[in-house]
């Protein structure tokens, strides 16, 4: 009987840990989106809708919710010190694909790694002055992201030459009269726009400063499907839990003979 409490003591220990692992595993994403018009300044500085493309968006990311809230929240460390928001680390890995955009020749990738190295010898992370991301926030409810205020994602102005933002909780990094203007990009319910494609080409505006154009705004929700993320760590776990119940059993028997 002893040794039969011991079993199960030490099976209910493991499965908390191996619970507790599992709550913190990474996620991953892809996603989707089109439906974007082209835009352009007119005389007055004013915004001005063109043609539907065929332009789209394609990409993923991988994160981790790291402090249990329920959310996958990064925002770089320029941004947060530049007051745009609490600083946040838990994107691991992303990419962004750029299709028939611009003056954009092709195809064009964005890559975020936080696990790479950047140019200062530091990690690509959210700390990184070079970091691609200024910030991304998704629920994981199962829902679109950027479906709510408190979410976002948007590439930083310095990633080369295209740039992306999607949602509401980074709109303000382009809410300038010379750039975005603020209404252009928020919840992602149909009525406004919901996610915005620019680059970094100077354009004349009623002020007379230089906006970023050619831009392309969508009011379509992102697609989005979670994939399977393979989770060599909590497959050691369950190995060290079940061979840790084995050498208990062993002990056991070798007790009782």
């Amino acid at each position: 009987m002893k040794y039969s409490k011991c079993l199960l003591a030490a099976a209910l220990a493991c499965s908390c840990v191996a619970a507790s692992k599992a709550a913190i595993a990474p996620v991953k994403f892809e996603f989707t989106q089109s439906g974007f018009y082209s835009y352009e300044f007119d005389q007055n500085g004013d915004l001005v809708k063109g043609a539907l493309t065929n332009a789209s968006i394609t990409g993923s990311f991988t994160g981790m919710d790291m402090d249990g809230d329920g959310q996958i929240y990064a925002r770089g460390q320029v941004a947060a010190d530049f007051g745009f928001g609490p600083f946040g680390n838990e994107l691991i890995a992303a990419e962004v694909t750029f299709n028939g955009f611009g003056t954009t020749n092709g195809p064009q990738t964005i890559v975020y790694d936080s696990t790479g190295i950047d140019a200062f010898g530091g990690p690509s992370d959210m700390t990184s002055l070079f970091s691609t991301f200024m910030g991304i926030a998704y629920n994981l409810d199962g829902g679109a992201l950027g479906d709510t205020p408190d979410e976002g994602l948007s590439l930083g102005l310095f990633a080369p030459s295209t740039n992306f933002t999607v949602g509401s909780l980074f709109a303000t990094y382009w809410d300038d009269p010379d750039y975005l203007k603020g209404e252009v990009t928020g919840v992602c319910d149909g009525i406004i726009s919901c996610a915005s494609v620019f680059e970094a080409v100077p354009a004349p505006t009623q002020s007379g400063a230089a906006a970023i154009t050619p831009f392309f705004l969508t009011s379509e929700t992102l697609q989005m499907k979670q994939i399977a993320v393979p989770t060599p760590a909590l497959y050691g776990l369950f190995a060290s839990i079940f061979g840790g119940l084995f050498m208990l059993r062993q002990t056991r028997k070798a007790y009782e003979e």
